[in-house]
């Protein structure tokens, strides 16, 4: 089974805005600076598995491990590829919500997005690079934990990705 690092974009239901998220990445190339061999992408729009109308745009760069983070160097290719997607997502037409990291799209629903979640105290260290919209933040109440990112969005900051080792 891969396991894929990928940013992924929710827009709700609204297809266009995903679409038109997936164009906005869609010819972009990642640049120098994100110090990968293999600097294309791979961009998709999608309806959410379980039927809902919900569309996601996913990001996945590509030359990345598919299989998580199983190395210090791998934690550092994905954090670098992280930091220049989430520069790019900062131009990105409206959307809900963003998340990065491996199996990005799994990690998280827009229905888990309220006050209890705001309040749980796991929230900065489970949920690095959230990006949220106003109208998210609004509903969720004014947490710390989420700081500016762009006009109209808020995040928890990305730290990176992490690598640990499994004792044994």
């Amino acid at each position: 089974m891969a396991f894929f690092f990928s940013l992924s974009i929710e827009c709700g239901a609204d297809q266009a805005a995903a679409a038109s998220c997936a164009d906005h990445f869609g010819s972009w190339e990642l640049p120098p600076e994100c110090a990968l061999p293999n600097r294309t992408i791979r961009v998709s729009f999608q309806q959410e598995s379980s039927g809902d109308p919900i569309w996601w745009a996913v990001v996945v760069p590509l030359g990345v491990s598919q299989s998580g983070v199983w190395s210090e160097d791998v934690a550092h290719e994905m954090s670098a590829a992280g930091v220049c997607l989430f520069d790019r997502l900062k131009t990105a037409p409206p959307f809900r919500f963003a998340l990065i990291g491996v199996e990005s799209q799994e990690a998280i629903l827009r229905a888990n997005l309220d006050r209890h979640f705001a309040q749980d105290p796991t929230l900065a260290d489970r949920y690095r690079g959230l990006v949220i919209s106003q109208e998210i933040r609004d509903q969720l109440g004014a947490s710390p934990v989420f700081g500016p990112f762009a006009p109209g969005y808020f995040w928890i900051p990305y730290r990176g990705e992490t690598f640990s080792k499994i004792p044994g």
